[in-house]
């Protein structure tokens, strides 16, 4: 990418904050978030917090993958669209960049329960996005409310429950692409409800790429004077082939080829999985509430990896927890003060065994068979004091406990016991503070800390049995000098951010077993600037821009592998009554493969778009929709795989690729 291009794009800056229609000046109206554990306003947060409406900025969307609702946001960088047998790496500010699969580093909630495991895993599958209307994003390292694995976190909300309405939504597309979704919702009374189910199906642009999945999301709502009850239920089904990395050769002779050994080998996955949660909210009176929450899940899991030896895993897992909230809202001093203190405890237990994987994906022996026990405890305390009518004071803090062990179930003569456990005991901290330069722009600067422990998968010891001796917990330290404000037209947040983080992980594989990842510590540093711009031009016309840029290295020197250094949204969007388009540039500067960096992978620049028209058809509203992905056929690297053994560095993203659909509700 030409360097004026990026510095041009500097001039605009955004947390992609919606807009609500408007006219002439009146201001808009503020916006409440959540990120901070109770409700505040998003301007006078003391933090760097992006929010997306997915309501206004998600029509026509295929609503494929999470990528789509959140590349707008400046801060946040997500490879790994096309081969859901690795599923979506979020990375943010560099944390969650290590992930050869799912989500590291990142607390990831939906309708206030958490996805992220205990040891710090997250995985995104059964999750409906055409239910979710709103996402906030904080960024940097949020320990000192969230605990482990808190590089950023993401917020996912789904609507409130609305009166008697049912949609239909058919989604076609290219690569035998295929999506129904069914939402029904109603009120009443005290009781309301609201539903989904959505079957994808997903040839891929790669051979060997399949995905199939089948997802329930409801929930059921009941509000009283003196607070509300919500019951969520998730259960879903999915399968997946992995096409695997390709190396450079194999990149230059076909794009769409899978890697030899992962058609050798039938490499994939299953997974069955169901969630049950509920949420409970008390208003006492006098500015107190209490918050209470009570969360399962059960996951069925299996996979065949590219390789014999131990190639095939299986596990059961168990994850429970409950958390209690106390807030108040008050003064102090006589100035307004908002007070929360809180507990968080969750189990996790796998069920975890090995098998060797023949051609074809048939199971052998036996090789591993054992019980992952994690445990975590988390106390925390939060404070919003405004001491003065322009000044504003948030402090957190936080110590968690967080123990992981593994029983040992498979003992042989050449094979002792690697029962083993290790714990960790953290303290967090963070202190925000924000001044008002006018009414509705303000200044802040906030420094953070926060800690991941590996998870028990990452410990394994590349020597042998048990956990790897070597590998410590990392730990990270944050600043971050912001500018945030809006006029009646406009949103805009800019921030500058320097991240040191002591015993980083970094993943590396051995020869012989490609997708089976290892991992190591090192000391790291991000120092860069987050920019965007939220801005209605006229009531039907707006633009959005988010860039960033991330100087992420090793002490010492070098390029932290998969992360750009610059990476840049820029969107022009149409929203009427009757009609709607978007067209989208989406930039991403070359991305080391290596921690040597002596393999660089390419940027690219692609151009989406996207429209729809609305009609009423007689008691219903109907509304039919098409875009066009890549519509420039750039080729691309969509997903970079870090240190990969045998060079296996590349997967490729498809061409030009047109979709269409149509939705009816009533």
């Amino acid at each position: 990418m030409e360097h004026r291009l990026w510095l041009a794009a500097i001039l605009f800056s955004s947390s992609a904050v919606p807009v609500a229609a408007q006219t002439g000046g009146v201001v808009l109206e503020p916006i409440v978030i959540t990120a901070q554990r109770s409700d505040a306003d998003w301007l006078e947060t003391p933090a760097a917090v992006g929010i997306v409406d997915l309501q206004r900025t998600q029509q026509g969307a295929r609503n494929l993958a999470i990528d789509e609702a959140l590349r707008r946001l400046p801060g946040i960088y997500i490879q790994n669209r096309y081969n859901f047998a690795q599923g979506e790496r979020l990375s943010i500010r560099g944390f969650g960049a290590r992930a050869n699969f799912g989500i590291r580093g990142i607390r990831v909630l939906v309708d206030g329960l958490p996805l992220t495991l205990p040891d710090g895993q997250t995985e995104l599958g059964g999750l409906d996005l055409g239910l979710v209307e709103r996402a906030e994003l904080v960024r940097g390292p949020s320990s000192a409310l969230y605990g482990n694995a808190a590089g950023g976190v993401l917020l996912l909300n789904t609507g409130a429950p609305p009166e008697p309405a049912a949609e239909l939504t058919v989604t076609a597309g290219e690569l035998d692409f295929g999506s129904l979704r069914l939402e029904a919702g109603g009120r009443k009374g005290d009781f309301s409800a609201l539903a989904s189910v959505k079957h994808t199906t997903f040839g891929g642009f790669r051979h060997h790429s399949d995905f199939d999945e089948t997802a329930f999301y409801g929930k059921l709502v009941r509000e009283t004077r003196n607070g509300s009850s919500t019951l969520i239920l998730n259960v879903s089904e999915t399968t997946s082939d992995d096409p695997g990395g390709l190396t450079a050769g194999e990149l230059r002779t076909g794009r769409r080829q899978a890697a030899g050994n992962n058609l050798r080998f039938n490499a994939g996955e299953e997974i069955t999985q169901s969630r049950l949660g509920w949420l409970l909210r008390r208003e006492l009176g006098g500015g107190q509430t209490l918050d209470l929450r009570v969360f399962g899940g059960y996951r069925e899991f299996s996979n065949r990896l590219p390789f014999e030896n131990g190639g095939q895993v299986a596990f059961e897992r168990i994850h429970s927890g409950f958390g209690l909230q106390y807030t108040v809202v008050g003064t102090l001093l006589g100035q307004p003060n908002r007070f929360i203190v809180g507990l968080d405890a969750e189990l996790q237990r796998d069920d975890r065994r090995r098998y060797d994987n023949l051609p074809g994906g048939m199971r052998g022996a036996k090789t591993l068979d054992q019980l992952e026990k994690v445990d975590g405890l988390g106390l925390y305390a939060a404070n919003t004091w405004q001491p003065a009518e322009r000044w504003t004071l948030m402090v957190g803090l936080r110590g968690d406990r967080v123990r992981l062990a593994v029983d040992d179930d498979f003992i042989a003569a050449d094979d002792p016991d690697d029962s083993v456990s290790r714990d960790y005991d953290e303290l967090s901290g963070s202190i925000g503070v924000g001044y008002a330069l006018a009414p509705r722009h303000r200044l802040y600067a906030n420094i953070g800390t926060g800690f991941e422990t590996p998870t028990t998968a990452e410990l394994a010891n590349p020597q042998g049995g048990g956990f790897n001796p070597g590998l410590k917990a990392m730990r990270a330290r944050n600043i971050e000098l912001g500018v945030k404000g809006e006029t009646a037209r406009l949103r805009y947040d800019a921030v500058l951010f320097d991240v040191r983080v002591a015993d980083d992980f970094v993943s590396f594989e051995r020869p012989g077993e490609p997708g089976r990842s290892f991992y190591r510590n090192i000391d790291t540093r991000r120092q860069g600037v987050e920019l965007g711009l939220d801005w209605r031009l006229r009531p039907e016309w707006s633009v959005g821009v988010g860039y960033t840029y991330n100087r992420a290295r090793f002490d010492g020197g070098g390029n932290l592998p998969g992360i750009p250094r610059q990476h840049l949204f820029l969107e022009l969007a149409h929203d009427a009554p009757r009609r709607f388009a978007a067209i989208q540039l989406v930039a991403v500067d070359s991305i080391a493969a290596d921690d040597a960096n002596t393999v660089a992978v390419a940027g690219y620049g692609l151009v989406n778009t996207r429209a729809g028209i609305r009609r009423p058809l007689g008691a219903l509203q109907t509304e039919l929709f098409a875009g066009i992905d890549n519509l420039l056929d750039r080729g691309y690297i969509d997903n970079v795989r870090i240190n990969a053994g045998g060079g296996r560095y590349y997967e490729p993203g498809p061409g030009r690729y047109v979709y269409a659909g149509a939705t009816l509700r009533y």
